[in-house]
């Protein structure tokens, strides 16, 4: 189970909440373990309810159309709630069907017939029975547009709501074991799309090219890839976020910073490749960022602040090199989302917890230069981390 219940249980109580709506498909993944693809890419409703009272069955509220995707990836919340319209044609009698098509008979049987003719009632109907119409719910907001949630609060009108995307990530910064597991992995795979790309910067390479070399081994090592930054000589500095044709010039800074996802969970790496023979100001910058971000990850242990990480990582690149560095932050939390709390920057004095997932980075950014990056992530565990990376983020050479 992706969900840690009992931390779930514990925050909802904590902000005198009796349950929690999630809308986004980050949110619904993580409470029920369904993925819904007409939420990704769609834009159909999918929406879960998570009661704080234990006694209190939880829901799942989807579209018809993922019928056939519950079957086959089943939830563990056992009350599914269908809404809309679709059509699968059930089977004449006798006919042999595989499980996943007898459980979406099953569900087409026993839930279609009572469905809802849209999301939002659907949600309303599941609050009311569960006698949650007029308590107090957190509401993810993510997945509502102000007219959507206009109408939803028309249809409850005596709800005590609020907004709780804040909560969800507050929840999520604590992970389960099967998290932990997944963005190992997902960390993992993101390192050796990097590194294959830094071993292949050389002069006459196109961004394009690296970035597609980037893309291959994502998918060969069971990922996907998310985002993929290649950014090579002086326009790095810029940071658009795009590759090109542009092709790799001698002793050009190569900036690279990936994102892989696995089984729906973040992996985020990054380092700085030059090719061919680098300048002392190369090297020397490279040093520098790598020394802050490894003095704030050897700072990372349970009830040191993230604020205090940010602190040791910006100190750390000053006083190796770059007395003028700067930037808005050191990293983030990282799971279902690229950026899970806590933000290690110096607003956030969140303490760290055993079982949290960090990235810390120190990116460096110079027009008519380039841009730099050393960035890994890891677990915090009792005392001291687990690596997911390396921990390697010297200037690769190619």
């Amino acid at each position: 189970m992706l969900l840690n219940r009992p931390r779930a249980k514990t925050v909802l109580r904590e902000k005198g909440l009796d349950a929690a709506v999630a809308t986004t498909t980050e949110n619904v993944t993580y409470l029920t373990d369904f993925r819904s693809i007409g939420h990704t890419f769609f834009g159909r409703s999918t929406f879960a309810i998570l009661p704080a009272d234990d006694s209190i069955e939880p829901a799942l509220i989807v579209a018809r159309g993922d019928t056939a995707a519950i079957s086959i990836h089943p939830s563990w919340v056992r009350d599914v709630r269908f809404y809309g319209k679709y059509d699968i044609s059930l089977p004449a009698d006798g006919a042999e069907l595989t499980p996943p098509e007898a459980i979406a008979r099953d569900y087409i049987e026993k839930s279609w017939g009572h469905s809802e003719p849209d999301a939002i009632s659907a949600l309303v109907r599941c609050l009311e029975d569960r006698g949650l119409a007029d308590k107090n719910v957190g509401i993810d907001e993510g997945g509502f547009t102000p007219v959507s949630f206009e109408l939803f609060r028309k249809k409850v009108p005596r709800l005590k709501s609020s907004f709780a995307s804040g909560t969800f990530k507050q929840i999520r910064m604590i992970k389960t074991p099967e998290e932990i597991s997944k963005l190992r992995r997902a960390a993992q795979i993101a390192e050796r799309g990097m590194e294959a790309a830094a071993a292949e910067a050389r002069p006459g390479v196109a961004e394009n090219e690296l970035a597609k070399i980037i893309y291959t081994a994502i998918i060969k090592n069971g990922g996907t890839a998310y985002f993929v930054n290649v950014h090579c000589g002086t326009k790095g500095s810029l940071c658009v976020r795009e590759f090109t044709d542009y092709r790799i010039r001698e002793g050009d800074v190569v900036y690279l910073d990936v994102g892989a996802k696995y089984r729906w969970y973040c992996g985020d790496t990054g380092v700085t490749a030059v090719a061919g023979r680098p300048t002392d100001k190369v090297r020397k910058y490279q040093k520098a960022i790598v020394r802050g971000e490894r003095d704030a990850i050897e700072e990372a242990k349970p009830g040191v602040k993230a604020s205090d990480l940010y602190k040791k990582a910006i100190d750390g690149v000053r006083k190796n090199g770059i007395p003028h560095f700067n930037y808005h932050r050191a990293g983030h939390g990282i799971g279902l989302e690229n950026s899970d709390l806590p933000a290690i920057s110096a607003e956030d004095p969140t303490p760290l917890e055993k079982d949290m997932v960090l990235c810390v980075e120190t990116p460096y950014l110079e027009l008519g230069l380039g841009g730099f990056q050393a960035e890994d992530t890891f677990l915090v565990k009792e005392r001291g981390i687990e690596w997911f990376t390396s921990g390697n983020r010297e200037l690769r050479e190619a």
